[in-house]
């Protein structure tokens, strides 16, 4: 028996190419599967969206005049007019200068809006950073209404599309494929677990145990962690009787989840590596950092972190 841990995903890209590497028996997916703190999509910069470079231009355009006092005004006329054509920022998201200097929306703003400061002068220190904050306000409402956008909205879909892709693949090679909700994976309606379900191989286990080659398994998604109400009757009921434990955990609820004894715990949210609490194994990843476990007869032979 051959498990694959795959949690945290912050890219769905690379999963399939990992599972066919590795061709486990057995996949356990330990949460923040539809949304993750730090996936891609929410690190896509601000732009691309016709009402959004829209923004950006108008908001140049209104300071304007003190642009043109620094290094940056010979390189207005070029970045306003690359927006209103979506050529500013390539595939990656980065601006791209003749000389071969990149950076970022953020970055160009704030380098254009430090030099609008630094050759400001100000009756006080009171006064300093006036149009870096000018500038981190228009950004953050910018971050705020571009996330509200159908081009953001495309960056999303396509993580999720991913993710049910990916299961979907595994579930009908392996029939096992298991999955518990992590706490990012409130985010839209996008964590089906009807969905899951339906799909062939698959399973959603928050909450509930499953069998696996005689191996008990139990499922504990965010919700059965954080709860204590949830969290003490399934450990009470389960208190040396699982093998497995497959969760997305906070840190202050792994000692209960090791004083039941499992051989091992999957543990989403927290931590990368291999690690023990209470004499119990325990192994986190953020994907496409991913774990694998191997067994026989029950027992466990091998374990191993595979950093990306």
């Amino acid at each position: 028996m051959k498990v694959l841990f795959i949690t945290d995903v912050t890219d769905w890209n690379t999963a399939i190419s990992v599972f066919e590497k590795e061709k486990p028996t057995v996949v356990f997916i330990g949460g923040d599967v539809v949304s993750d703190g730090f996936a891609h999509y929410w690190m896509t910069p601000p732009v691309g969206d016709y009402e959004t470079n829209l923004k950006i231009i108008n908001f140049l355009r209104k300071n304007q005049s003190e642009i043109e006092k620094t290094k940056w005004g010979s390189r207005l006329r070029d970045i306003t007019s690359k927006l209103e054509n979506n050529e500013l920022f390539d595939e990656t998201g980065y601006y791209r200068f003749e000389t071969g200097l990149t950076n970022t929306l953020r970055l160009l703003l704030k380098w254009i809006f430090d030099e609008i400061d630094s050759r400001t002068i100000y009756a006080s220190n009171e006064n300093k950073g006036t149009w870096r904050k000018k500038m981190e306000e228009f950004y953050v409402d910018l971050v705020e209404s571009y996330r509200k956008t159908e081009t953001f909205q495309k960056h999303v879909q396509n993580h999720v599309n991913l993710f049910y892709d990916f299961i979907s693949y595994a579930g009908e090679i392996t029939g096992n494929v298991y999955v518990v909700k992590g706490n990012h994976d409130g985010y839209g309606d996008y964590y089906d677990v009807d969905r899951i379900n339906n799909i062939v191989g698959c399973r959603e286990i928050s909450g509930k145990t499953i069998e696996v080659d005689n191996l008990t398994v139990l499922g504990l998604g965010y919700d059965e962690t954080h709860y204590l109400r949830k969290l003490r009757p399934l450990l009470e009921e389960y208190s040396n009787k699982v093998d497995f434990v497959l969760t997305h955990a906070e840190e202050k609820r792994v000692k209960l989840i090791a004083d039941i004894k499992p051989k091992i715990v999957f543990r989403g949210h927290y931590r990368v590596g291999h690690y023990r609490i209470n004499d119990v194994d325990f192994v986190s990843a953020i994907f496409p950092s991913y774990v694998t476990v191997e067994l026989q007869d029950e027992v466990i032979k091998n374990i191993q972190y595979h950093k990306h």
